[in-house]
């Protein structure tokens, strides 16, 4: 059984990979405000799963710049 990666470590993965008009994408995909879609990836708002998702599924396959990966 594949491990599923949680709601937080979504949205830790999606923030790096925005780009410009990504929260319009999202917005008009899940039918939510923009101003939400936003709130919501930030993480001031709750985590609204289909958000998340959504969001998750159109910035998966990209990488990440070199400047703004993680170092551990």
């Amino acid at each position: 059984m594949a491990n599923k990666l949680t709601i937080t470590e979504k949205l830790e993965r999606i923030s790096p990979r925005l780009r410009r008009g990504d929260i319009n994408a999202i917005a008009y995909r899940t039918g939510y405000d923009q101003s939400h879609v936003s709130r919501v990836l930030r993480g001031e708002r709750g985590a609204n799963a289909y958000i998340v998702e959504t969001a998750y599924t159109q910035v998966k396959n990209r990488k990440v710049a070199r400047s703004e990966e993680h170092t551990v």
